[in-house]
This record gives structure tokens, sequence and C-alpha cells, in this order.
């Protein structure tokens, strides 16, 4: 009897956002797209820069001016991770 090991491949992540720019209030379509080239089991969340962690597809209200980072995380179930590239999104005062 023989056993091959073959090594986990780590998924890959890809974060999207509807735009980049928006007034206080507004907000932001934030959605990654994941795989795996081995078909192993996925997990993992969208993270923002205001501590706050949300699922793969979600809306982002930001109510307070400033920039905030966003990035996407996944893992697969042999513990294979990577982390997505990232946008800055600002937001601005209000404009009457």
């Amino acid at each position: 009897t023989y056993s091959v090991s073959v090594p986990n491949r780590s998924p890959s992540i890809s974060l999207n956002v509807d735009r980049t720019s928006i007034e206080a209030g507004e907000s932001v379509h934030l959605w990654a797209s994941t795989s795996d080239p081995d078909g192993d089991g996925l997990w993992g969340y969208i993270n923002t820069s205001d501590g706050l962690s949300y699922s793969w597809d979600t809306w982002k209200q930001y109510n307070n001016p400033g920039s905030y980072w966003v990035t996407a995380y996944v893992q697969d179930s042999y513990g294979g991770s990577s982390t997505s590239n990232g946008f800055s999104v600002t937001v601005h005062v209000p404009t009457c």
C-alpha cells in the first residue's frame, strides 16, 4: 500500500467595490469572488478598518467622514488562506 500526500494549495480572493468615494450616510456595495484550486470548502469575511467584519456580499454604510480601508480574507478547510487586494473608501461631508 502506498500513500500519496498532495500539498494543499491556497484559495484566492478578489474584492470588489461599486464606488470608492461617497458622502457620509451613503453605502457602498462590497463583494468578494473566491476560488480554490483543490475544490476545498471556503469561509471568510470582508474586513473594514473601523473594526467590523461582513459576509462576502454586503452593503456597508459609512456615517462619518474619513478614509476607510477594506480588505477580504478567505481560508480553506485545510488552513490555506489569502487576503485580497484592498480599497480605500473616502467618505466626504455631504454637500447641500
